[in-house]
């Protein structure tokens, strides 16, 4: 099955938070399938785990790891131009008070009508509001 897959779940697999029933589950689904996943992405995750470097949590190891646990995982990379931003994610991080960044994680699940996979607050609220099915929570 495909999940559209933020960088909160990635960095999650790599960090404290991978026992995460969340976390298991969305590496469970793209396992079995496929993540999908904005052009921003890797730059994201990337500058996670460089903050979490930073603040002393891991040492530079933790992008060696990361790189060879993500990438042995299938992610289909969604390019969106500045016109397909304006016109449909700066409505949804306007309206949900998102990041442009995560208003594309919402945008793709909507979208494509595919679970989301994320730890961030905001972003579950705003999957909720749209009808998202999120990855880890049953539908209502």
């Amino acid at each position: 099955m495909s999940v559209v897959v933020d960088a909160s779940i990635a960095i999650g697999q790599v960090a404290e938070d991978a026992d995460d029933p969340r976390v298991v589950r969305a590496f469970e689904l793209v396992g079995s399938g496929r993540g999908i996943v904005p052009a921003h992405w890797p730059i994201e995750v990337a500058n996670g785990l460089l903050m979490a470097v930073r603040r002393g949590r891991f040492d530079e190891s933790v992008f060696i790891e990361a790189e060879q646990l993500l990438m042995s995982f299938d992610w289909s990379i969604q390019v969106l131009d500045l016109r397909e931003i304006v016109l449909r994610c700066q409505p949804l991080a306007t309206k949900h008070q998102l990041t442009m960044y995560d208003a594309t994680y919402l945008e793709l699940a909507v979208r494509f009508q595919l679970p989301l996979a994320t730890l961030d607050r905001a972003l579950i609220r705003a999957a909720l509001v749209m009808g998202v099915q999120l990855v880890g929570r049953e539908p209502a």
